[in-house]
């Protein structure tokens, strides 16, 4: 065994890159892939969770191919899978974890205020002054504008029952890619930070707090398990192998 590298995911917008690097800092691989964005009516951008997932794999595939024969890397010598992403986007995912709808991308704006209060079904006063209040106070942010993680999922949930009703969690592309490569729908105070659902005031924060969750109108069931930031439970497991697309 060669010393220990990384594989490094790094998804934008316009598509995902990839890295084999080194612990001592070195690139000896890389690869990177388009993915399209979508335009179906006015006010939504959405993109494939099918296309992100065939381009993550392909570009990975590309950083691998790279390494070995610039450094004759094997796949045994990778030891982690770092991912990070664009974010304020929101995938729907099913218990099994294939997507259920297209990845609704930051630049959405059909789940802002001034939009989303025309949806039949959805509350006309959803967010009083003492919630906006207390969303500034507890978590930092509160939802006064569109084209962040909670008004996509609210989008979701009154625009889109039916896969609301079906979905097993609704994640940020991080997210959606940690379980296309571990199996299993996690979330951090990090990934998560978007939903608006999380006490901000401490770090290692390993729970929803109950009155963002209530505030948020989406089900505590809909959110992914939050798990401590770099824990066993927020890693690439090397002998789960990733999914096809």
């Amino acid at each position: 065994m060669t010393a220990p590298y990384l594989l490094t995911v790094d998804l934008g917008t316009s598509g995902p890159k990839a890295a084999v690097v080194g612990t001592d800092g070195r690139v000896v691989g890389s690869g990177q892939a388009k993915v399209s964005t979508l335009f179906p009516e006015a006010g939504a951008a959405e993109q494939d969770p099918a296309e992100i997932w065939s381009a993550t794999l392909a570009t990975c595939a590309t950083a691998l191919a790279e390494s070995r024969a610039t450094a004759a890397v094997e796949p045994h010598d990778v030891i982690a899978v770092i991912i990070s992403s664009q974010y304020s986007s929101i995938v729907p995912v099913d218990s099994d974890g294939n997507h259920l709808a297209n990845m609704v991308i930051w630049m959405d704006q059909r789940g802002s205020p001034k939009r989303i209060k025309h949806v039949p079904g959805y509350p006309s006063r959803p967010d009083t002054p003492v919630d906006i209040a207390r969303w500034l106070r507890v978590h930092g942010l509160a939802p006064i504008e569109g084209g962040i993680a909670l008004t996509h999922m609210r989008w979701i949930r009154y625009a889109r029952p039916d896969v609301y009703a079906r979905a097993a969690a609704l994640l940020e592309p991080m997210d959606y890619l940690t379980l296309k490569f571990s199996g299993r729908a996690t979330a951090n105070q990090c990934t998560a930070f978007m939903s608006l659902t999380i006490d901000n005031r401490s770090l290692g924060v390993t729970e929803y707090d109950p009155q963002l969750v209530e505030q948020s109108l989406i089900d505590r069931d809909k959110l992914a398990e939050l798990v401590p930031v770099g824990s066993d439970s927020d890693r690439y497991c090397p002998r789960s192998p990733p999914r096809s697309a």
